[in-house]
């Protein structure tokens, strides 16, 4: 199997997979801003395709090219059997993510959340080799209006906090949302902020002249649905004279929002359009003189009809929801009105004010067209995004597509040998240790001034930062590779880098640099490639249990087999850099047995261990993850029966 290919050399060259919900003609926010992105980034150059949803339930899927640019937009419809809590349920998705995955070859994944459907990324091995970038379209809000959304979240969240962590980059559409936004509070640190934008709609003669003596005509545009506010809004205008409003959309509120107009007595100035098309549309932003939003909870995270709206030059009127994006959309007085959210009085003193003011209607109407094109444009928006992907794309030591095909390997090492000596480099991996890994690296300045290389493995608590502060080189990957293939990553950095031996430490503060030199020295004198610290004392009955059976399938003869505190030599840092070692997952059977195959002799050092200050180990954390451990390691050591007994040289050992 090979891997992905190596880094475009322009941003013309990327290809992007988006996996969303669903794609027009589906109607909605997302699907609309989806589909001027793709548009738009294949007019640059990029090739686009997109996994969505069927909107209709069914056993077929479908594939189609959407023109757009020189490549167009290849666009996959996998089929819904059925549908839950407003999601969309597919078994055929993961299937075509992974045929798309394998013949597209995309150089970043973007995901448009939320989308339960998204989950099955984290379930693809080929999917976790590329960045990810997360769209955060809007939090999953558990409304007090829906039993269902609220259960349902609490079994989505999980899931949805470790597409976060995976992710390279998350992008928020707007700074309140970001800002308030709970589940991107622990991500806060690799979050972006890009404004969302659509295609500006196509100039329409008015249908009427705005004379300042007709009925002020309202247009409101959206899904019929609790969270839009739009019964509050019937209430506003039941108690303004001369305001008409046109209510443009479906939902599971139409009858009951049709019962509320013929009670309060307005239904001849209350309009139900229903599903219009876009030309349809056209025609009813010609002929309003203002758009109004009236939401009343962050579900409403941005508000594209507003972009409609202000592109055509109309008046906006919305409401000012904590959090939301739609207040920051609309700039008060400058574009539009703001009103509190579910306040029908509130609403109506602002369609007074609008009804009662034709030079109000049209500055904010000019000034929203101004910042329309300032700010809400698509290709603007593309632009931001596109940063987003040179940005991850162009930091190497984080790139998990140049993992196997741009590193220095065994066979051809590469640059690395061209490059000057330049001694140790301490490698240090870590996730989540802030606690503990200033003390670290300051333990480490008391014994030698190495280079220090943290491999920031995807930590959502300041690791990063701590580490910098502290002096260290800072490499934050791009998607979480556990231990082994943070260490990796770290082993490639100083290859190219010309060190000439690899020290790679815990940031769990288990390891002690008192016994560098100790450890260094059969490295430095020949007696061996690579050394081992090791520390028998520290493992308990069960875990030593657990090394016997390990020992007896394997044949490698080694006491710590699990001890992360090494020393590498180069000929051992170019086989382990190799694309053979990236297919590893921890850094002990599968590690050793690459090394000592290959002929390298490794000796065992004894050192003393102290108790980890932070985290917990990735294999003993549970039962299931040590199951899952113990399965693989036995499994890999049996492979490796027939092959002759790995014999550990231990002339430092007791």
């Amino acid at each position: 199997m090979t891997g992905p290919d190596p880094q475009p050399e322009s941003a013309r060259a990327i290809r992007v997979l988006h996996l969303g919900k669903y794609f027009p003609p589906t109607v909605g926010g997302m699907e609309t801003y989806l589909h001027a992105l793709c548009r738009a980034q294949a007019r640059a150059g990029m090739q686009c395709s997109a996994l969505v949803h069927q909107e209709r339930l069914g056993l077929r899927s479908t594939r189609e090219d959407s023109p757009a640019g020189k490549n167009g937009v290849t666009v996959v419809r996998a089929a819904v059997w059925a549908r839950m809590v407003f999601t969309p349920l597919s078994p055929t998705l993961p299937l075509w993510l992974a045929r798309m995955l394998r013949s597209e070859q995309p150089h970043i994944l973007h995901l448009h959340l939320p989308n339960p459907s998204a989950i099955w990324a984290l379930f693809s091995r080929r999917a976790r080799q590329i960045p990810w970038v997360v769209h955060w379209q809007s939090d999953v809000v558990p409304s007090r209006h829906s039993l269902g959304l609220r259960l349902f979240y609490r079994i989505y969240r999980p899931f949805e906090r470790r597409l976060l962590a995976r992710a390279a980059r998350v992008i928020a559409t707007s700074p309140p949302y970001l800002e308030s936004s709970e589940p991107l509070a622990l991500f806060r640190q690799k979050c972006r902020i890009v404004p969302l934008g659509i295609e500006p709609l196509p100039a329409l003669e008015e249908v009427t002249a705005d004379t300042g003596e007709m009925p002020l005509r309202v247009l409101a545009v959206g899904r019929l649905t609790y969270y839009k506010g739009f019964d509050y809004l019937i209430r506003a205008v039941a108690s303004v004279p001369d305001v008409e409003l046109h209510l443009v959309g479906t939902g599971e509120q139409d009858v009951q929002l049709r019962r509320l107009a013929q009670d309060l007595g307005v239904q001849g100035r209350v309009h139900f359009h229903g599903y219009l098309d876009a030309g349809e549309l056209a025609s009813q932003y010609a002929a309003c003189h203002c758009l109004c939003l009236p939401s009343i909870e962050r579900t409403e995270a941005f508000g594209l009809v507003l972009l409609e709206a202000m592109s055509l030059g109309r008046a906006t009127l919305a409401t000012r929801i904590e959090g939301s994006g739609t207040g920051w959309v609309v700039s008060e007085g400058e574009t539009g009105l703001l009103a509190p959210p579910a306040d029908a009085e509130a609403l109506a003193a602002c369609l007074r004010q609008l009804r009662e003011n034709r030079d109000l209607r049209k500055r904010l109407g000019d000034n929203g067209r101004q910042r329309f094109n300032s700010c809400f444009h698509i290709n603007r928006s593309a632009d931001g995004v596109s940063a987003i992907y040179d940005e991850i794309l162009q930091s190497a030591p984080c790139a998990a597509h140049r993992r196997v095909s741009v590193q220095p390997s065994a066979e051809s090492p590469g640059p690395a040998r061209a490059v000057p000596a330049a001694g140790p480099a301490v490698v240090m991996p870590a996730h989540n240790e802030v606690e503990a890994i200033g003390d670290v690296i300051r333990g480490l300045r008391q014994h030698c001034d190495y280079p220090v290389i943290v491999i920031d493995d995807c930590s959502t608590d300041g690791t990063a930062a701590e580490a910098a502060r502290h002096g260290a080189i800072v490499l934050p990957l791009a998607v979480q590779l556990g231990a082994w293939g943070a260490t990796q990553t770290g082993i490639r950095y100083a290859l190219r880098h010309g060190h000439t031996l690899v020290i790679s430490m815990d940031a769990d503060g288990q390891h002690d640099p008192a016994h560098l030199a100790q450890l260094i020295k059969p490295v430095v004198d020949g007696l061996a490639q690579v050394s081992i610290g090791a520390c028998v004392d520290r493992g308990s009955r069960s875990r030593r249990i657990a090394w016997k059976m390990i020992r007896l399938t394997s044949g490698i003869q080694l006491e710590d087999l699990t001890s992360g505190f090494r020393v590498y030599d180069q000929s051992a840092m170019r086989l382990l850099a190799s694309w053979r070692a990236t297919y590893l997952d921890y850094q002990d059977i599968g590690v050793l047995g690459l090394l000592m195959s290959s002929g390298l002799r490794v000796m065992s050092v004894p050192v003393e261990m102290a108790n980890r200050r932070s985290g917990h180990s990735r294999i003993f954390r549970s039962w299931l993850a040590v199951a899952y451990y113990m399965c693989h390691t036995l499994l890999l050591g049996l492979t490796k029966w027939r092959r002759r007994r790995y014999r550990v040289n231990a002339g430092a050992s007791k």
